[in-house]
């Protein structure tokens, strides 16, 4: 039996937070809209970063109470 070796990679993701403003339940629609209005019109060069399109965004569940959250992958330029 011969033994094999496992190769396993250690990936560090950095991600911007978009969070909103607190939003009635039934208003979840325009809240997430405005989350993506903001993202497109941020430039994260500002900080010394660019978009990760190969990485996934994060998403959470929209919550009138704590507003929408939504994390979007950088990478350092």
């Amino acid at each position: 039996m011969r033994a094999s070796k496992q190769v396993s990679a250690y990936y560090r993701m950095i991600y911007l937070l978009f969070r909103g403003e607190p939003f009635a339940e039934e208003d979840y629609e325009a809240a997430i809209t405005e989350i993506w209005d903001a993202e497109k019109k941020y430039n994260p060069e500002f900080i010394g970063f660019k978009w990760d399109d190969k990485n996934p965004r994060v998403q959470l569940e929209p919550r009138g109470e704590r507003g929408y959250i939504e994390l979007v992958p950088v990478k350092k330029i």
